[in-house]
């Protein structure tokens, strides 16, 4: 018996229950006045009564939790499907990452060969496919991404990061594709990692997306070690980095995106509180 079986079983026993506390109550309220005689004469019928009343208080308290019983196997199932929906976008992501190192690969032989003109005809074909990437129609922009974050997820736990993410729907309304949020949080996420894996103090990093009025945002914050303010702009510059290091790029790669789609970056840090990358992006001309 599947899953649905048992939850129609279960139904059809909390309505036979129903039933039942329904004709036991009229019972007992149609012989009130007898049932009160019999209880100043000690007759039996008195105990016939409170065992009725006990019965029907019995049934109803089987069928709230029958109730919560359905209602918590209706839970699980949503989150399994979601589970197998996470798998199979995991899996779309494989395939692409493998015609990815693919690619590279020709690409790495053409320039030994110095094969200028096919290399450049093939870089030039490959960077057209990718941008006529179109999500699988089965998943969502959001079940796509949520996909790409789940390694970045294990990279965090892995330096005992407390890692969290609440993505709403609302990609489609912006002027970015997919590729270039994927690429936005990536760096994000893994600059959040490296500046707060050594931190001493509680590790937290939380990805939000929402969308909001005429703008869609995407927020990543960390616990990490504070900013300088006057370090802000600094950091935006290509290979200039906040941990004093030639490791800038990733904040440079999303201004750069962010500038080709009209967004714009915010930074926010502030002592015992954190750092947060604030990405707004223009919604789409309808």
């Amino acid at each position: 018996m599947n899953q649905q079986d048992n939850q129609s079983q279960l139904k059809l026993v909390i309505t036979m229950l129903l039933v039942q506390s329904f004709l036991l109550i009229m019972i007992v309220t149609v012989n009130e006045g007898k049932m009160r005689q019999a209880f100043f004469n000690g007759s039996t019928r008195f105990v016939i009564a409170f065992i009725v009343i006990v019965s029907s208080c019995l049934s109803i308290m089987l069928v709230l939790r029958l109730y919560r019983m359905i209602t918590s196997q209706a839970e699980l199932e949503i989150k399994m499907l979601r589970l197998e929906e996470e798998r199979q976008a995991m899996q779309q992501l494989k395939r692409q990452h493998h015609d990815f190192v693919n690619n590279l690969q020709t690409i790495y032989s053409l320039a030994q060969l110095d094969k200028k003109k096919e290399l450049l005809n093939y870089i030039e074909g490959v960077t057209e496919d990718f941008q006529k990437v179109k999500v699988d129609s089965k998943h969502s922009e959001v079940q796509i991404v949520e996909a790409t974050l789940l390694p970045m997820k294990e990279k965090a736990l892995e330096a005992n990061i407390d890692f969290s993410y609440q993505l709403k729907q609302g990609f489609k309304k912006i002027n970015a594709s997919t590729n270039q949020i994927m690429r936005i949080l990536l760096n994000l996420i893994d600059n959040a990692i490296d500046a707060t894996k050594k931190f001493n103090r509680e590790k937290k990093i939380k990805v939000i997306g929402k969308e909001q009025e005429e703008k869609y945002i995407i927020s990543v914050y960390n616990s990490g070690p504070v900013i300088e303010r006057e370090k802000i702009k600094e950091i935006l510059k290509e290979g200039v980095s906040s941990k004093g290091e030639n490791r800038g790029l990733g904040l440079y790669i999303v201004q750069d995106i962010l500038n080709k789609v009209n967004g714009r970056l915010e930074i926010k840090s502030e002592e015992e509180v954190g750092t947060e990358f604030i990405c707004y992006f223009a919604k789409a001309d309808k």
